[in-house]
């Protein structure tokens, strides 16, 4: 599952997502939580730029489609290009990269949020987008990843 991520995110293939999309709704499907919104967890322009697409955007929108939610990629935006998660050395590192990255554009007064990614590393981009998202007033902000690395 890892390497079928990384090869997504990094050799261009736009395809996995709509093959991981059913596994994370399962998921879901037996968790009691509800959603007001789904957000994937933002690339930084310059990022999406040179990759094309941001491969968390695919999975929340096919997910979207899935259990029949609202997807919206303008609540929170990526204002520092960190290095990828994956190059990091340790937990600290990552923590040290993520922090900041991340701004509340759009209000998200009292919505409860699903904030998706393709792969989780270290905590860290969950966490610094989930801070931002409270700060604009979500009620709720719970994540979920398709994989974790090792």
């Amino acid at each position: 599952m890892h390497d079928a991520i990384r090869k997504r995110k990094f050799n261009n293939l736009r395809a996995l997502a709509p093959e991981h999309a059913p596994l994370l709704a399962r998921y879901l499907d037996r968790r009691p939580e509800k959603f007001d919104v789904f957000v994937p967890v933002p690339s930084h322009p310059q990022r999406l730029r040179s990759r094309g697409f941001n491969q968390a955007e695919l999975l929340a929108s096919e997910l979207s489609k899935i259990i029949e939610s609202s997807m919206d990629s303008r609540l929170v935006i990526r204002v520092v290009n960190s290095p990828s998660q994956l190059q990091a050395n340790s937990r600290d590192e990552c923590w040290d990269n993520g922090q900041g990255d991340f701004k509340s554009v759009v209000s998200a007064k009292s919505l409860r949020i699903l904030l998706v990614d393709d792969l989780e590393t270290r905590d860290a981009t969950m966490s610094a987008c989930a801070t931002a998202l409270k700060d604009s007033g979500a009620s709720s902000v719970v994540g979920i990843a398709v994989a974790r690395t090792p």
